[in-house]
């Protein structure tokens, strides 16, 4: 398993390999929100490893406990999308 973040999102994302040559699964945390998967191919996960940083285990752990300017205020009403689909969720 692979722990990285995507700083200019403020998202903490967390990387699964596949069996066999297959692709693995993403998933995705943000401040007080729950972990939820994410397409491998979003913006968020390609941005994350474009421009992200690994971090430890702990720190995913926690993330969703970290407050985030960035999704407090950018993103307070619902949106539909495959970076957004927890907000569809509920």
């Amino acid at each position: 398993m692979v722990y990285f973040e995507n700083p200019i999102e403020e998202i903490a994302l967390r990387y699964i390999p596949g069996e066999n040559g297959r692709v693995g699964k993403y998933y995705a945390k943000h401040y007080g929100r729950d972990e939820y998967e994410i397409d491998f191919n979003s913006t968020s996960v390609v941005m994350g490893v474009m421009e992200g940083r690994t971090i430890s285990k702990s720190k995913y752990s926690t993330y969703h406990l970290v407050e985030s300017g960035y999704w407090s205020k950018t993103h307070d009403t619902p949106c539909i999308g495959q970076d957004y689909g927890y907000l569809i969720r509920g």
